[in-house]
C-alpha cells in the first residue's frame, strides 16, 4: 500500500511537471511572458525554438501516458482487488459458518 501511494505522488509530479513543460514552452509565449515579468528577467539560450519544441514534446507524451496509465492499468487493478476482497469476505463467511456449526457454543 506504501508503494502505491508513492506511485500516486509520483505520478502526481510528473503532471504536474509536465503541464508547467507544456505551458512554458508553448509557440505562443504567453505563459513564459507572464513568469518572466513576475520573476524578472529571464535568461535567453540559442536555438531556444528547437528546445521549446522539445520540452512540449516530452510534456504532451508525459500527459498522454498518464492518461493511457490511468485508462489501461488502473481500473483493471482496482477490479482485481475489488475480486479478491469478495472472494476473501466470502470464505471468510463461510469458514464463520462452518464453525458455527461444528463448534456449539458453550456456557
Amino acid at each position: 500500500m506504501r508503494l502505491r501511494r508513492s506511485l500516486d505522488f509520483l505520478l502526481a509530479i510528473i503532471a504536474v511537471v509536465s503541464v508547467a513543460m507544456v505551458f512554458l514552452s508553448h509557440e505562443d509565449p504567453f505563459v513564459r511572458i507572464a513568469v518572466c515579468t513576475y520573476i524578472g528577467p529571464c535568461p535567453t539560450v540559442a536555438h531556444a525554438k528547437a528546445w521549446y519544441k522539445v520540452f512540449y514534446d516530452l510534456g504532451i507524451g508525459a500527459l498522454v501516458s498518464l492518461a493511457f496509465y490511468l485508462l489501461v492499468v488502473r481500473p483493471p487493478d482496482y477490479q482485481r482487488r475489488q475480486r479478491l476482497k469478495r472472494s476473501l469476505s466470502a470464505h471468510y463467511k463461510a469458514f464463520r459458518k462452518g464453525c458455527a456449526r461444528r463448534c456449539p457454543r458453550q456456557d
